[in-house]
């Protein structure tokens, strides 16, 4: 199947790690290693491609080129952090160019120069992945105020809280 293909129709998620890249050969190599450890590979080979696939859900992280084909992707990268949907989703910059103060100053999480060390990479994006997807509770309670104290008790901790008030709506 053709990339532009997979970046379509790939499913994006929790496991996801988007990688704009335009050489094929690293996005196998991306693919190879990446799927191994157990993350699902978006492949976009424009920025046209990565928007869309931004459009349509959230990566854990970013794996950007920041040269790419007829174009340069500092702008998709500053539109990124900007944007409070998409600023918290981790983005590793990785090229061929010199420019880590650059992509740090326009909110890259890591700047990498290729080539890349394939288990470097993975420790990284498994640490990024988790610190960008907070545990979740699920708190199942017909009382109200019950709900409340967790609610209170969870206020300042890393725990996303869901709420529901009967088992059917849990």
């Amino acid at each position: 199947q053709a990339i532009e293909a997979r970046s379509d129709s790939a499913p994006v998620g929790p496991g996801s790690i988007l990688v704009v890249e335009d050489d094929r050969r690293s996005i196998f190599i991306y693919e190879k290693y990446l799927t191994h450890a157990g993350f699902h590979v978006v492949p976009a080979r424009s920025i046209a491609a990565a928007r869309a696939v931004l459009a349509r859900a959230r990566p854990a992280a970013i794996v950007l080129d920041v040269l790419l084909e007829n174009e340069t992707s500092w702008g998709f990268l500053a539109d990124i952090k900007r944007d409070r949907a998409t600023a918290d989703i981790p983005v590793l910059v990785v090229t061929v160019t010199h420019c880590e103060k650059k992509a740090r100053a326009l909110g890259a999480d890591e700047f990498w120069l290729k080539p890349i060390d394939p288990d470097r990479l993975l420790r990284k994006l498994r640490t990024l992945a988790r610190a960008s997807s907070a545990p979740r509770v699920l708190l199942v309670d017909d009382d109200n105020l019950v709900r409340y104290l967790i609610r209170q008790f969870l206020r300042d901790t890393p725990y996303a809280l869901l709420e529901a008030g009967s088992g059917p709506e849990g």
